[in-house]
């Protein structure tokens, strides 16, 4: 919660896949809240089944990732979400807001990302709702305009840890209505999760930071020395190699690079680096 609240979803995103993950561990529901630092393995005092087993995955889904929260009395609703870069689309449904139900649908497409917003269940055809909708996007996209029911409307960015922040906020009468953000893409990056077997070591690469900067892409690593490591990224701009990273070959749209971390196998190391960009 703590990462996705100070723009840093990469952390927040690895921590509530670690918890997400433990579905498959065991049996459904089984998910403890102690476990080993160093093993996939809980301890041997753990417990299971508890009413809590689940509050560090829903939690920080809703609030975190989403960023869904409803304030004055059920009648502001703000959505802010944070999305992996290879998540293009996202549902919300049945959040409830005072009396009525609201289904929220983010889609995005190359430089558009447009967020539909339905209301259900309202004693009022009248019913108003104060909005407030805060999609994050990197650092080196360009939002050019924003759009309720394709009329261009206000909107103020703000810079959050290693992201920008696009707010616009306003009150919804209709039963529905869709916004759109036009904009620039960026740069980002993302890791294919895989699901760890019962006490495997943790071995997993960890982004610590992403931030686009106007000469290429920064990153803060951590991976287990000696390990190879692929890591994915959304640009519209050709990376280049340096030291310590190659550019591959992807199946893709998107880039990907082959990390080599270097030191005893033993250890996790760090990796700060600069992934410089190719100008087209």
């Amino acid at each position: 919660m703590g990462a996705y609240a100070y723009g840093r979803p990469h952390v927040g995103y690895q921590a509530l896949m670690a918890n997400a993950l433990l579905t498959y561990t065991s049996a459904l529901g089984y998910v403890t809240e102690l476990l080993s630092g160093d093993f996939n393995q809980p301890f041997g005092r753990s417990s299971h089944h508890q009413v809590w087993s689940e509050a560090m995955v829903v939690t920080p889904v809703v609030r975190g990732l989403l960023g869904l929260e409803v304030s004055g009395g059920g009648k502001k609703l703000r959505f802010a979400p944070q999305l992996p870069a290879d998540w293009d689309h996202v549902e919300a449904r049945n959040v409830a807001v005072g009396k009525s139900r609201y289904d929220l649908t983010l889609q995005r497409l190359a430089g558009r990302l447009t967020i539909n917003i339905t209301r259900s269940g309202s004693d009022s055809a009248s019913d108003t709702l104060d909005l407030a909708l805060e999609p994050s996007f990197p650092l080196d996209a360009r939002v050019r305009a924003v759009q309720i029911q394709g009329r261009n409307i206000e909107f103020q960015t703000s810079r959050i840890g290693d992201r920008q922040k696009v707010l616009v906020n306003f009150e919804m009468r209709e039963q529905s209505v869709e916004v759109t953000f036009v904009y620039d893409e960026g740069s980002d990056v993302y890791v294919k999760a895989d699901i760890p077997a019962p006490g495997a070591e943790s071995q997993g690469l960890r982004v610590l930071r992403s931030t686009a900067q106007e000469n290429g892409l920064r990153l803060l690593l951590e991976g287990r020395s000696g390990r190879t490591y692929r890591l994915f990224v959304r640009s519209p701009h050709q990376l280049a190699e340096t030291t310590g990273v190659k550019v591959g070959r992807s199946d893709g749209p998107d880039q990907e690079l082959i990390l080599e971390f270097k030191g005893s196998p033993d250890d996790y190391s760090r990796m700060d680096l600069i992934v410089p960009f190719i100008r087209r």
